[in-house]
């Protein structure tokens, strides 16, 4: 089997030998943030860090950008080092402000800022939350964001509905779980602004459940990790 089909099979102590085989051979971005990923199911959150930061580190030298650290913030949120999750996240908004990050979702970046508005929410943080509005508002702006996820960040505005974010989210196979995934990441992020806790954890674990067949995106990582967190909060 593959690297890959040993990761989709769920065999990520396997994967990761793989991975790290495919490594040694030919170091490349993809194969980094694919064994980060699997670090993060096995709970190896320090090795997961190292991984994405070699992935930002390839892929900036490789591409002439820098890179907005989504994923170094996921493995530090997972870690339990929720403010240096956040801090991750509001640098990578401010490079992507300066314009130094070339390279993001298909709706031109907006992923940074939607990963800050789940953190300044869960931490209260009213300057990351701001931040994150700002920061959305600006790229909602391009018609670039009429690409998904821009619907998701329209949703955590308040200018789109519930029905019309998942309504946005794509019918093909394994992008459809990973895009509703998302989708119902950020419902459960709305209903924690408005304190409903209960409503929050069920959306999570709704997430976690959509993105379990894809096993990619940030939110997937984030949901697996928060919709273990009630019996904590």
């Amino acid at each position: 089997m593959s690297a890959w089909d040993l990761f989709m099979s769920e065999r990520f102590a396997d994967a990761i030998s793989a991975f790290s085989k495919e490594l040694r051979d030919a170091p490349s971005t993809f194969e980094f943030n694919n064994r980060g990923m699997a670090y993060l199911h096995l709970g190896e959150f320090g090795a997961a860090l190292k991984d994405f930061q070699a992935a930002d580190a390839l892929s900036g030298a490789d591409l002439q950008t820098e890179c907005d650290g989504a994923l170094c913030g996921v493995a530090l949120w997972m870690a339990r080092r929720e403010r240096e999750a956040l801090r991750t996240w509001i640098d990578g908004v401010s490079t992507s402000f300066a314009g130094k990050v070339r390279y993001g979702d298909a709706a031109g970046g907006v992923t940074i800022g939607n990963l800050l508005m789940f953190g300044g929410i869960r931490l209260d943080d009213e300057a990351a939350r701001t931040l994150a509005t700002r920061y959305l508002k600006k790229r909602l702006r391009t018609k670039q964001s009429s690409a998904w996820p821009g619907a998701a960040s329209r949703y955590l505005l308040g200018t789109v509905t519930e029905d019309e974010m998942l309504a946005a989210a794509a019918s093909v196979p394994i992008l459809h779980e990973r895009q509703n995934c998302q989708a119902h990441f950020y419902i459960a992020v709305r209903k924690l602004s408005t304190k409903d806790k209960t409503g929050y954890f069920s959306s999570m674990q709704k997430a976690f459940e959509l993105g379990r067949r894809a096993k990619l995106g940030a939110e997937y990582y984030l949901a697996l990790h928060e919709s273990g967190q009630q019996h904590r909060s």
